[in-house]
């Protein structure tokens, strides 16, 4: 009976034994799991990081060579901040074909901004011609037509003020966005098709230049519709008294 007693006390033991080892084998085995489950999250995790960080400078290495297409097309130059009260006369940037200006007017009377050759004549740079109070932002210098301005000639009753920077440093158009008044974007990549509404009362204007010039839309007060744009890098100069939104289509 003795025996047979030591015989299943160490049957017993054995079994326990064997329980233990199979749960340590379980155990190391749900840590090995859990240890390769959290190498290949942070692999994972470092691999979208550097896809991440990789994205980003290949944007930040497009916008470069995007902005040096534009400068040398249009020219470069440290922008120029004005403010006054009045009529006056702002000297543009020499050796720079084309830049975009951003104007406020405080006034009530008619506010005009208009490009000058250096015979004192008119261009066809008509940047802006409103009654009263202003905000936005036109170009100059982005058509071959007629003689090149050399100066800006700024028409006011009231306070103003000019900013005149370099082409590329205009926002480059996203798929969607709404604004109000004039404004002047960079279109980059391929050709696309955008859906367009202004509600407004005045003209109502959308030109791309560059290559071929477009006229994407000329009309007088609201407007809705889809207008195809060339593959860029071009500029978009919009004008506008009111609301519009641009949408790509597709």
């Amino acid at each position: 009976a003795a025996i047979d007693k030591a015989a299943a006390d160490k049957a017993a033991s054995d079994k326990a034994a064997a329980q233990a080892a199979a749960d340590k084998a379980a155990a190391d085995k749900a840590a090995s799991d859990k240890a390769a489950a959290d190498q290949a999250a942070a692999d994972k995790a470092a691999a979208d990081k550097a896809a991440a960080d990789k994205a980003v400078a290949d944007k930040a290495a497009a916008a470069r060579a995007a902005a040096g297409v534009y400068d040398a097309t249009y020219g470069t130059f440290t922008t120029i901040m004005k403010s006054g009260r009045g009529d006056t006369v702002i000297a543009l940037p020499k050796g720079v074909k084309a830049g975009i200006v951003t104007a406020t007017h405080n006034g009530s009377s008619n506010f005009q901004i208009s490009g000058m050759d250096k015979g004192n004549q008119s261009t066809i740079d008509g940047l802006v011609n409103e009654i009263g109070n202003y905000s936005g932002t036109t170009a100059y210098g982005l058509t071959d037509m007629g003689n090149s301005p050399v100066k800006l000639q700024i028409t006011a009753d009231g306070s103003w003020t000019i900013k005149i920077a370099p082409i590329s440093s205009a926002r480059v158009l996203p798929a969607s966005i709404s604004g109000k008044g004039d404004a002047v974007f960079k279109f980059e990549g391929d050709a696309a098709d955008f859906a367009i509404t202004h509600n407004g009362s005045s003209n109502f204007m959308v030109q791309q230049y560059g290559g071929d010039m477009s006229m994407g839309v000329n009309e007088i007060g609201k407007y809705s519709g889809t207008v195809p744009f060339v593959a860029g890098p071009t500029v978009l100069v919009i004008e506008a008294d009111g609301v519009w939104t641009f949408k790509k289509q597709g």
